[in-house]
């Protein structure tokens, strides 16, 4: 996911998308079923404007990444019922199969 996550900034940002933190797309994802369905339910926040670029590209990376899976792109519309779905599976065993962008987990620097 983290890769793709990079692959898309990149495509919305541009080269230096790494330096640009407070304008990378932010995401919260779901990993469902990794035993016998392995998808993952995510939902992302764009930068401003790039949702026609994502929509455009996003199904590009992914296929580079795993050729043989496949990327549903919706639209938000009702968000509590998008944040019901996409964590229907997650309990305090599976809490682990959530993932969240790196640069937003990682600890601050110390000062």
């Amino acid at each position: 996911m983290e890769e793709f996550h990079q692959r898309i900034d990149r495509v919305l940002l541009g080269p230096k998308w790494h330096q640009q933190a407070g304008q990378r797309s932010q995401y919260v994802a779901f990993i469902e079923k990794p035993e016998d369905n392995l998808h993952i339910h995510a939902v992302f926040h764009l930068p401003t404007g790039g949702d026609k670029g994502f929509v455009t590209e996003a199904p590009k990376v992914w296929g580079k990444l795993a050729p043989a899976g496949n990327l549903d792109i919706q639209a938000v519309t009702y968000a509590e019922g998008v944040a019901d779905y996409i964590t229907k599976e997650i309990r305090p065993d599976t809490c682990e199969q959530m993932l969240l962008p790196r640069h937003r987990c990682a600890a601050p620097a110390a000062a």
